[in-house]
């Protein structure tokens, strides 16, 4: 009986402490669904929370939220989800939230002091945002519990408070990359002894050592400490950190020897001195097995990279570049195991590469660039097919490229210049490669030719001074960079530079090019560099290379240029010009005519520059004269046209006028009669002289039907200037009608100058002395046809007559009116002037 009431007793506290627990949980439940609507509220309802509803109470499943069993919250992540408003003080309702990321967020502000009141927190990621400002000093008020903070990647500022000391269970404190500016409480730090991973790194740190304090965190197994102005050496107190794996205290100022103790720290995995001053040499005995990146460039190591490097069984990276190391590359390196990186350059390195590098591993990228290097490479670089950069310039290597890179379809970048390499280059490498995008192998001995068409990924080609002959290539699609000087590539440039569009550099001086410079060139428009010198390319310069906007640097000196430099290089924008040496000609482009490009133009005697222009080339002084000329020719042609229209017009009005008085001239075959001078000046007295001068005398004698008789002048001809050499000719007399009446033809005209004194008769018409003395008349008698009389000659020195010897009484005479006459010389006059402007408008073409 008391056993079954005692059993029944128990069934109801049972049932009665049940429903209180639902009740309970029930109100739980409700409480955090109402402070996470807030949440979302006080956010802004952002659409990456739109899970987040009333009408869904199983807020465990919503995005974002972590619970423990399905029924406690825990957890709040809410990474990239770019919240900008404040952290709500609601959030801390959360009375079991014990882990809150906020990363990746534009969070702003000072530290958000409403999360001192979450209690059971002991996770607060609060890095990628863009908090400012100091810490506060009472950041301890923060959960005792709080095991990792993260305030990485914002914009603090100041000093790390020691209240950061607060946290006695703090495993992980990552402070880097901030604006901290003050300094850092490394006692207080080191007396967090549950440190696992302390990051300080990349903040502007007032300068100072590595705290000795430090060594007091046995458990630490990463001490970031890089670019946070460290000074002094590597404390021996950091010994006792056993537990390292990574140990990072590059870009600093420190200095030294890297102490022994670090080569045995056996389970470190990654060390970085870079960007210090260490010096000495790397320790001879390594026995720190577990490396696997070494990274000490840049600072003042010297002696020998040491054979136990070889026992680095999982060593993937290894960079020793920029330090005075010297002697040879131990060959233990070549048969790591896991050597995919090793980059030694800029050393004093000497002898062979490791003949079985590349053999044993997956080796990726080698650099030994900027050493005494010498020997071969070997064959075995690209063994796994996993290369994919070669970087070995500056060095001593030779040899022929090996055939086993030839087939290396993974290298990306091939840069072997400044060696000794002989042999043909692989012609496959140009276009088979499909992830190549640079080669470099100037300044060796290579030979071979270049495809038409170059792969696509390739945008980097340095070759020049080899022995590359053939063509230039047409289409190499993504090239930005071709530098081919000092080759042997010969024939034109392609018709068609589209296939080049992308080129912002182009170097092929001192080859064999020929042909000119094709007017698809302004299709290069990136192109910034031009240097064709130094080959056989003719012809003229496209005006298309005034296109070429960007570019600034042109050089096409030594070549066989000619024509005139096109005004569109006016359009350029040029720093550096070289066109000596050519056969240029004409005047420089006005943009061109500076002193500072006043040495580009040496060895082109045709080109000038204008008269106002203080330059050390000369003027063309053929520009004003060609502006004077064509004025000239304008002006000529409109006087031309005038005076021959004028001269036409009146010789058709006078012919209207006097058509029906005279009739129509016919030409007549002349006889040629021989008479003498007697036969001429027969009838002729010396009581009818009425005048004399220097051109003969003037007699008076009757005519034919007209008593009054007429004046007639009697010369005697004298030789031309032509005839004084040869001798004096014979003096002839002449007879001449001088109104129009009677008159016998000349006998001939004399040279004498018209500036000489000259006697002007009535009937001479305006006939000038310049036409006179070209007429010459040699005894052809007019007989009753009324033809053109011959002009006046203008007769020699006058000189006796012999007329007086002679019998009287012949006449030879023919009639010709003298309005005839008239109209015939003034049509002579005007024919001549035109005839004149005619010809000064020829002469001034």
């Amino acid at each position: 009986m008391a056993h079954s009431y005692l059993l029944l007793l128990s069934l109801l506290l049972f049932i009665t402490f049940n429903c209180s627990m639902q009740r309970s949980m029930a109100q739980t439940d409700a409480g955090e669904l109402a402070t996470l609507l807030t949440i979302k509220k006080d956010w802004g309802n952002p659409s990456a929370l739109s899970s987040w509803s009333s009408q869904n109470a199983s807020y465990c499943s919503w995005k974002g939220v972590r619970c423990v069993n399905d029924q406690v919250l825990s957890t709040l992540s809410f990474q990239n989800l770019n919240i900008t408003n404040p952290v709500p003080a609601s959030i801390c309702n959360l009375k079991n939230l014990s882990y809150l990321d906020l990363s990746y967020n534009n969070l702003t502000g000072q530290f958000p002091t409403a999360l001192y009141g979450c209690s059971a927190l002991q996770f607060l990621d609060l890095s990628n945002n863009h908090f400012s400002g100091a810490l506060p000093a009472d950041i301890d008020k923060l959960s005792s519990a709080m095991e990792r903070l993260n305030l990485s990647s914002n914009g603090f500022t100041g000093s790390v408070p020691l209240a950061i000391a607060g946290f006695p269970k703090l495993k992980s404190l990552v402070l880097d990359t901030n604006s901290f500016n003050g300094s850092y409480p490394g006692a207080a730090i080191g007396s967090l002894t549950q440190l696992e991973t302390l990051t300080l790194a990349s903040n502007p740190f007032a300068p100072g050592p590595i705290p000795d304090e430090f060594g007091k965190l046995k458990k630490l197994k990463m001490l970031w400490m890089s670019g946070m102005n460290l000074t002094g050496g590597i404390p021996d107190n950091l010994s006792s950190l056993t537990e390292l794996t990574t140990l990072a205290l590059h870009v600093n100022k420190l200095h030294g020897e890297i102490p022994p103790w670090v080569w045995k720290l056996q389970k470190l995995e990654i060390l970085y001195l870079y960007d210090n001053s260490f010096t000495g040499a790397i320790g001879p005995d390594i026995t720190a097995v577990s490396l696997q990146e070494i990274d000490l460039s840049t600072n003042w190591l010297t002696g020998h990279i040491p054979e136990s490097i070889g026992n680095l069984k999982n060593l993937w990276l290894l960079y020793l570049y920029f330090n005075n190391l010297t002697g040879p590359i131990p060959s233990s390196v070549g048969r790591l195991p896991s050597l995919a990186d090793i980059r030694l350059f800029s050393n004093k390195l000497s002898g062979p590469l490791p003949p079985e590098l590349g053999k044993h591993s997956l080796l990726g990228n080698l650099e030994v660039s900027n050493n005494f290097l010498s020997g071969e490479l070997p064959h075995t670089l690209c063994f796994n097919k996993k290369l994919y950069d070669i970087v070995v310039f500056n060095t001593s290597f030779s040899g022929v490229f090996p055939a086993i890179l030839g087939d290396c379809e993974t290298v990306n970048n091939i840069m072997l210049y400044n060696n000794h390499f002989t042999g043909e280059f692989p012609e496959k490498v140009w276009s088979a490669f499909p992830d190549l995008t640079t080669v470099m192998i100037q300044n060796n001995s290579f030979t071979g030719t270049t495809p038409s068409v170059i792969s696509s990924k390739i945008t980097r080609i340095e070759m020049g001074n080899n022995q590359f002959s053939g063509d230039v290539p047409t289409s190499a699609p993504g090239l930005k960079n071709f530098r081919a000087e000092n080759n042997q590539f010969s024939g034109p440039l392609t018709n068609n530079m589209s296939g080049l569009a992308n080129l912002t550099e182009l170097y092929l001086a001192g080859n064999r090019i020929s042909g000119s410079i094709p007017p698809s060139i302004q299709s290069l428009g990136a192109l910034n560099y031009l240097n064709l010198s130094s080959n056989q390319i003719s012809g003229l310069l496209p005006a298309e290379i005034g296109s070429l906007l960007v570019l600034t640097i042109l050089d096409l000196s030594n070549n066989e240029l000619t024509g005139e430099i096109p005004q569109e290089f006016n359009d350029l924008h040029l720093s550096f010009l070289n066109l000596s040496s050519n056969q240029l000609t004409g005047e420089l482009p006005q943009s061109l005519q500076s002193p500072a490009f006043e040495d580009s133009f040496l060895g082109n005697p045709g080109l000038c520059a204008a008269v106002n222009q203080n330059i050390n080339i000369p003027a063309c002084r053929y520009r004003r004269h060609n502006q004077m000329s064509t004025d000239l020719v304008i002006l000529f042609s409109v006087l031309a046209g005038a005076i021959l229209i004028g001269a036409v017009g009146c010789f058709i009005v006078r012919r209207k006028k006097h058509g029906r008085d005279v009739t129509s001239w016919k030409m007549m075959a002349f006889r040629k009669l021989d008479f003498s001078e007697c036969d001429v000046l027969t009838n002729l007295r010396e009581e009818d002289v009425i005048g004399s001068g220097g051109s003969g005398k003037v007699v008076w004698t009757p005519r034919e039907g007209e008593p009054e008789g007429g004046r007639v002048q009697l010369r005697r001809g004298a030789a031309g200037a032509g005839d004084r050499a040869g001798g004096q000719r014979q003096q002839q007399g002449r007879r001449r009608v001088l109104p129009g009446g009677v008159g016998v033809a000349e006998v001939q005209g004399g040279g004498t100058s018209p500036r000489r004194r000259r006697r002007e008769h009535p009937g001479q018409g305006r006939v000038r002395w310049g036409r006179r003395g070209r007429v010459r008349a040699r005894g052809n008698v007019h007989r009753g046809r009324r033809t053109p009389p011959a002009l006046p000659a203008r007769a020699g020195t006058a000189a006796t007559s012999n007329w007086d010897k002679c019998p009287r009484g012949t006449k030879v005479a023919t009639k010709l009116p003298r309005d005839r006459m008239t109209s015939e010389r003034s049509w002579v006059a005007t024919w001549r002037a035109a005839t004149s402007w005619l010809v000064l408008f020829k002469s001034s073409l």
